[in-house]
C-alpha cells in the first residue's frame, strides 16, 4: 500500500493570510491614497466607521 502526503493548501493559505479585518483596512487605504479605484459603497461605509471611531492621535499609522 502506498501511502500519499498532501498538503491541504487551503487551511495553510488560510493561516498565512492576515486578517479579514487587516485586508479590508489595507484596501480601504490604497483607494483612500488614489492607489486603486474607489469603490463607493464600501469606502464610504468604512469611512463612516473612521470618522465615528477615530484613531487615537498617540497610535502610529502601520
Amino acid at each position: 500500500m502506498k501511502i500519499e502526503h498532501r498538503s491541504n493548501y487551503e487551511a495553510l493559505r488560510a493561516a498565512a493570510y492576515p486578517s479579514i479585518e487587516s485586508q479590508l483596512d489595507d484596501l480601504w487605504h490604497a483607494m483612500h491614497r488614489g492607489e486603486i479605484p474607489i469603490a463607493e459603497r464600501f469606502y464610504e461605509n468604512i469611512k463612516a466607521v473612521k470618522e465615528r471611531h477615530p484613531k487615537p492621535e498617540s497610535i502610529d499609522e502601520a
